[in-house]
């Protein structure tokens, strides 16, 4: 019974260890365009992300000197959002058409805030 629970536990690690060298090969660096993109779109506002690198223990994306541009009705030349590093993790769910994000955080941010006349703050978007 315990050789058994040792060979189960080994074959776990080597299991965690093939998807963290596997991870580690992928050059996700490669999608930058693509990604930046798709973050340009949604809310409207250019994003731009420096080198980015996937992690498996927690299972999370990071990306380094990250920055998102204020609302365009703001003309400021100034990012909304500067940061050094940005990483979101996400929780596996069953269903692999329910993706969650399970955490994000900001390491070295900046964050600026400006309010029209209207009362509309730059961190929101305009409708």
């Amino acid at each position: 019974m315990r050789r058994a629970g040792t060979i189960i536990a080994m074959v776990v690690v080597a299991i965690i260890a093939a998807i963290d060298i596997f991870l580690t090969t992928i050059d996700i660096n490669r999608y930058r365009g693509s990604v930046q993109d798709d973050l340009t779109k949604r809310p409207g506002r250019k994003v731009t992300l420096g080198e980015m690198h996937l992690s498996v223990i927690p299972f999370r994306f990071v990306a380094h000197d990250v920055s998102i541009a204020d609302e365009p009705a703001f003309r400021t030349e100034k990012p909304f959002l500067q940061a050094q590093e940005l990483g979101v993790s996400a929780r596996c769910d069953p269903a692999p058409s329910q993706r969650r994000v399970a955490g994000c955080t900001v390491d070295g941010q900046s964050l600026r805030g400006y309010s029209l006349r209207q009362g509309n703050w730059s961190g929101h978007p305009q409708p």
